[in-house]
């Protein structure tokens, strides 16, 4: 379903359609993303952790509609993580101080799938984010939001890191850790 929905988007729909893939290797080829870039229905990139910074994937689960909307969520693209596996995810819709930064993210991801890339000494002033622990979003909804990424090497100025945000979290505890 999921892939059928791309597929027409990048094909009939005439959308574009970017995929930042972890580097496939024998036993995840990716066949599917081989698939869409046949068919000319999606332009893939794929990063090569193990050559990028040593070791590590891209696990990230993210999609962005039109800068506008996103899901950010646990579930991988296959039909068992979407009918068999619990699985969570947060919407956002029209929330454009979260989609740009969820956007950042992505840019990231993008650029460092091109061929050859290397992590810059220095990340690009456009990919740097006010976002973080220590100034996080104020919403509408009277709550605060920021976004984490790792690796570490992957963290643009101003980003904070997932191990960080994991232990900020559980030093603010006052009541209770559920895990």
């Amino acid at each position: 379903q999921i892939f059928d929905a791309i597929l027409l988007a990048g094909t009939k729909r005439k959308l574009t359609v970017k995929i930042a893939q972890n580097y496939p290797s024998q036993s995840q080829p990716n066949k599917d993303t081989e698939v869409l870039v046949r068919e000319k229905a999606a332009e893939v990139r794929s990063l090569n952790f193990p050559r990028l910074i040593g070791s590590g994937i891209l696990h990230t689960k993210l999609w962005l509609v039109d800068r506008r909307h996103a899901y950010i969520g646990s579930a991988n693209s296959d039909w068992r993580s979407l009918t068999e596996v619990k699985e969570m995810g947060i919407y956002v819709q029209d929330c454009p101080c979260v989609t740009d930064d969820i956007g950042k993210l992505f840019d990231v991801y993008w650029m460092m799938g091109a061929e050859g890339a290397q992590i810059p000494d220095k990340w690009p002033d456009s990919l740097s984010t006010p976002y973080n622990e220590e100034t996080p979003m104020n919403l509408s909804t009277n709550g605060l939001v920021y976004l984490s990424s790792s690796p570490p090497q992957f963290c643009t100025k101003g980003r904070t890191g997932d191990g960080n945000a994991i232990t900020s979290t559980i030093l603010k505890a006052n009541k209770f850790i559920f895990i």
